[in-house]
């Protein structure tokens, strides 16, 4: 499909007073920037290098839509549902995903400077290799981080996979008990960061017990 078939669905269904159904659509590479899909349906749709910088996908549902290498810059993902969604080397700089659902969804690589993802659900997401040092996750839920952890500065941060908690900061990428035989390993009980991240690893074990 490509954006003129794509505006065709939407005027049609919104004609009717229907949600516009763009489930399981083919849409490779398509150029959608600026795009108004609000609440439409993207059930499966695969938009994998489709670019929809500024494209406005407040409450749209993008369960299991694969968004890889997408351009999603500057959109608008507000309350998006985003539930197994691919978007691996996904471009979200300056998107707002504020109170979107990221359950299960894969981030490997995206690029999520100036996000928004303030009251996001990241439960079980897949984010491991992402950028989120400069995103806000004010409120975000089914994540544990802080912002300049250690003498880099870096985002730690921790989630729960499989019902193991996984933490992740800088090159490091591991289990709880495996990142405290890390800090142990690496720092000496004088080291202000061998406190910091112990302090860490205590808290992080505290909020794991509230999920």
């Amino acid at each position: 499909m490509n954006y003129e078939q794509v505006m065709g669905v939407v005027r049609e269904a919104r004609a009717k007073g229907e949600i516009p159904c763009l489930c399981e659509a083919s849409l490779c590479g398509a150029q959608l920037a600026l795009v108004n899909l609000t609440g439409a349906d993207l059930y499966s749709a695969d938009l994998p290098e489709a670019n929809l910088c500024g494209a406005n996908l407040h409450n749209a549902n993008l369960h299991n839509a694969n968004l890889y290498k997408a351009n999603l810059s500057r959109a608008n993902l507000s309350r998006a549902n985003l539930y197994n969604a691919n978007l691996c080397d996904a471009d979200l700089s300056g998107a707002n995903l504020s109170m979107a659902n990221l359950y299960k969804a894969t981030l490997y690589y995206a690029n999520l400077p100036g996000s928004n993802l303030e009251g996001a659900y990241l439960s079980r997401a897949y984010l491991s290799r992402d950028n989120l040092s400069q995103a806000n996750l004010e409120g975000a839920q089914g994540i544990w981080y802080r912002h300049g952890a250690g003498s880099r500065r870096d985002t730690l941060r921790a989630v729960i996979r499989n019902g193991e908690i996984e933490v992740t900061t800088g090159c490091f990428c591991g289990s709880l008990e495996e990142f405290r035989n890390a800090v142990v390993k690496h720092y000496t009980p004088g080291d202000s960061y061998y406190a910091e991240y112990l302090a860490d690893a205590d808290q992080i074990e505290a909020w794991a017990k509230t999920q």
